[in-house]
């Protein structure tokens, strides 16, 4: 290392000063995608640009990198889960459960009454 350049450990940084990942999540009804950058505030120049999540835990069957994946979850009898295209196949889907974030009178009935919201529902309780 040059007299000029100073080596930064960022043990002793104080908080405000340490590099941060920054991520950005897209939790959409019917599919979800995540980006990250790496932010320093010593060194604005390093700000980079957003990483988008291209490879997602699937079946062999899906190989293409996708920007998206399905906002879809399903429990298994013993208590573990499986997500996204790996719910392929499974029984008992839950899909549209954002919207179930929200009370039933945040919902217009059209929403509330439809059949991926109501199974969603019973899936749930």
């Amino acid at each position: 290392m040059d007299s000029n350049t100073q080596e930064i450990c960022p043990e002793t940084l104080p908080d405000w000063e340490k590099p941060v990942i920054l991520i950005g999540v897209d939790f959409g009804t019917t599919f979800t995608g995540v980006s990250w950058t790496l932010y320093h505030s010593s060194f604005p120049e390093s700000w980079s640009q957003p990483n988008t999540v291209l490879e997602w835990p699937m079946p062999r069957m899906y190989e293409a990198l996708t920007a998206k994946i399905e906002s879809k979850i399903a429990y298994k009898p013993d208590g573990s889960y499986v997500w996204g295209r790996a719910t392929q196949g499974q029984q008992g889907v839950i899909e549209w459960f954002k919207l179930l974030l929200l009370s039933d009178s945040d919902l217009s009935s059209s929403i509330r009454d439809l059949q991926q919201v109501q199974k969603a529902k019973t899936i749930i309780e």
